[in-house]
C-alpha cells in the first residue's frame, strides 16, 4: 500500500470516534461462524466513509450488496464443528469490547496478517488550556455537558462544550 494511502487512511478515520460493541449472539454464513455486533451502526458508518473515498474498491471486491458487520469466529469448517464451537462460545455471552482501532487485514493465500493500524479518535475530559497542543484548534462542536472540554489528541480537534 502506497504511503499516501496509509495517511489518507488515518485521516478519515481518525475523525472518528472510539466506541463500544456488545457481542450477544451469535449468525452464520455459509460455513462460517460470528459474532454479531451491536449496535453496528458505527461500523457500517466506517465501512461506507471508505466506500466512499475509494469508490472503485468496494467492501469485499463488491461480492456482497450489503454490509453485514461480524467478528468472524470460524471459516471453512463443516457444521458440526461450527456447532460444537457455537455451544461452548454462547456460554461466554455477552460481552462488551471498546473499539479504539481499525486493522488493515490482508490475506495472503494462506493467512491473515496485519497491514496497519488506524486509530480512532479517543475523547478525554480536560481543560480547554490543556488541550490547546501548539494552539491547534481544528474544529469546535457542542456537547450537551456544561463547563467541560474534551479532545481528540489524535485528530488535534477540540470539542468544547455548549450552554446547556
Amino acid at each position: 500500500m502506497a504511503p499516501h494511502v496509509c495517511l489518507a487512511l488515518a485521516g478519515l478515520l481518525g475523525k472518528h470516534g472510539a466506541f463500544d460493541l456488545r457481542f450477544e449472539r451469535c449468525g452464520r454464513f455459509p460455513g462460517v461462524l460470528y459474532l454479531a455486533p451491536e449496535p453496528d451502526a458505527q461500523l457500517r458508518r466506517l465501512t461506507e466513509v471508505i466506500a466512499d473515498r475509494w469508490p472503485e474498491a468496494p467492501p469485499y471486491g463488491g461480492k456482497f450488496t450489503g454490509i453485514v458487520p461480524h467478528l468472524t469466529i470460524a471459516d471453512g469448517q463443516d457444521d458440526a464443528v461450527l456447532d460444537e464451537v457455537e455451544a461452548e462460545l454462547l456460554g461466554q455471552l455477552p460481552f462488551t469490547s471498546r473499539v479504539s482501532s481499525v486493522v488493515l487485514m490482508v490475506h495472503d493465500g494462506a493467512k491473515w496478517r496485519e497491514r496497519a493500524s488506524f486509530a480512532l479518535c479517543e475523547l478525554t475530559l480536560g481543560s480547554l488550556a490543556g488541550d490547546l497542543v501548539d494552539g491547534g484548534v481544528v474544529g469546535v462542536e457542542p456537547s450537551p455537558v456544561r463547563g467541560q472540554y474534551f479532545q481528540c489528541a489524535e485528530a488535534m480537534s477540540l470539542l468544547a462544550v455548549d450552554q446547556l
